[in-house]
């Protein structure tokens, strides 16, 4: 069982002026957003869905879960680290859940505009 948190923390790298971004690893987007990342249904409901997949014992623990979401909406496959240590079962449900997550409404550039991929870090509870 999953028992999901919302915390007061960024879910998304930026950077501090608005006019500034740039590329990390050649592929990923830095910078502000015109348009966050978004789950169908909020964070919310993006938590709800992992509560359905995630079947871990209740370990009591929090773990950050660091994922690139690509510029077409899905969790780019291999991106998916979790930074706690947890049974490798664990592990795999997550890795599992999150890159066989619904599609989700990319970020867009608040300077180009376009959709890119982000580089997000989402907290969960065990």
């Amino acid at each position: 069982m999953v028992v999901i948190v919302l915390v007061g923390v960024s879910m998304s790298y930026t950077c501090a002026q608005e006019s500034d971004s740039t590329m990390l690893d050649n592929d990923i987007y830095v910078g502000l957003f015109e348009q966050d990342p978004t789950f169908p249904g909020s964070y919310a409901g993006f938590y709800e869905y992992l509560d359905r997949k995630i079947k871990c014992s209740r370990q009591g623990k929090k773990v950050y879960v660091h994922f690139v979401l690509d510029s077409t909406g899905y969790v780019r496959k291999g991106s998916v680290f979790i930074n706690e240590s947890v049974s490798k079962k664990c592990a795999d449900q997550i890795k599992k859940a999150f890159e066989e997550s619904p599609q989700w409404e990319p970020g867009v550039s608040f300077d180009k505009k376009e959709k890119v991929n982000v580089k997000l870090l989402l907290p969960i509870n065990l």
